[in-house]
Formats: C-alpha cells, structure tokens, sequence
C-alpha cells in the first residue's frame, strides 16, 4: 500500500495532522496500536489551553490554533475561561494577549501573575472523540490496532512495516508521543534526528 502520508499514533497530534492534510488533499494512513484513539496522554490530560510560552513561535502557534479547528467540535469542546500563570510576567512578544497581574495568595504573599484572557479549557475526551468522527468521514485510512513492526528508509520512501502489511510512504509523522523511542528504526534513524 502506497500513501502520501503515513502518521504513527493516533492521538491528539496523529489525529489533527490526518484532519488537516486530508483536507489538503493527500492521501493519509493513520496507524494506532490501540483499539481506539487517544487513550493515553491526549485523551487523559487537563485540557489547558494556554498561549503564554517564553518562545514566540510558540505562542503564535497557540494562538492561531483554535481558529484551525473543526468549527462544530471548537463551539463543542472549548470554554474561554481565562488563566493566570504565577511566578511569570508578561513576555515580549504578542504582548496584546497578556496583562501582568499581582495575586494575592491565601497566606497573604504577593505574587507576579501573567493573565490571558483567551485561555481556556477543552473537553480532551470528546474533542478526540468528535476529531475521530470527522477524520473518518475524510479518506483517511484508519488502522487502529494495529503496531508498527520496523520503519526503514530506502530508496527516498519510508517502508512501515505492520503485522499484516507493509506500508510505503515518502512521508511519516511520528506522533505516538512518549513512545517514539520503542519503534525499530533502520537505515533512517540520522533522518529523524533521533539518539
């Protein structure tokens, strides 16, 4: 099998990218070792969303984000609350996005507070959930289940190979999180800059 873009781990990362270059146009395989997608890490965390970060590319990135989401799980699965973050003051870029602030703590000390009012907080579970269904409605091709056995370059063209198949690809994404360092990498590893 042949795809434009093959992406190992289909959390919150796999998922996002499929949505987005399946709206480009390329043909994608996504492929998870688990029955289901996101049930580590992007299914399980707090759901902060926040855009003060100390690099600026970072927090364009945050910043825009929300735009670039499906408009019906966005209005589903976001709430505008807000957040402070203690012990910081305002970076220098993006500098429209952050107010610096004095908290008071309960034992009465006084503390420096960066507050961004366009923070919030997302529903994790059901913004994968929804993200999952409109992925499937695309041409993605959806392999949960199943593990990788080696990615190995070769001639310009990533072969994956899985349990049943091997996959070919000029392209692959390594969104399986903390476990990026379990996959048996050959003739590529240099490529990925991985150690």
């Amino acid at each position: 099998m042949n795809a434009d873009v093959t992406i190992v781990g289909a959390g919150i990362l796999g998922l996002s990218l499929a949505y987005h270059l399946s709206n480009q146009g390329c043909s994608v395989v996504l492929l998870e070792r688990e029955a289901n997608t996101g049930l580590h890490a992007s299914g399980k965390n707090a759901g902060m969303f926040r855009q003060l970060y100390r690099s600026p590319q970072l927090s364009s990135w945050a910043r825009r984000s929300p735009a670039l989401w499906p408009e019906s799980i966005r209005d589903l699965c976001f709430q505008r609350t807000g957040s402070y973050v203690l012990g910081r003051k305002s970076p220098t870029h993006d500098r429209e996005l952050f107010a610096d602030r004095q908290v008071r703590t309960p034992s009465g000390a006084t503390l420096d507070a960066v507050f961004c009012e366009s923070d919030g907080l997302i529903d994790s579970a059901r913004f994968i959930e929804k993200l999952t269904s409109e992925i499937h409605r695309r041409k993605v091709d959806f392999r949960l289940s199943t593990s990788v056995r080696s990615v190995e370059w070769e001639s310009g063209v990533w072969r994956i190979q899985c349990e049943a198949e091997a996959i070919e690809s000029p392209r692959v994404v390594l969104g399986n999180g903390a476990w990026v360092s379990s996959l048996p990498l050959r003739n590529g590893k240099e490529n990925l800059n991985l150690r």
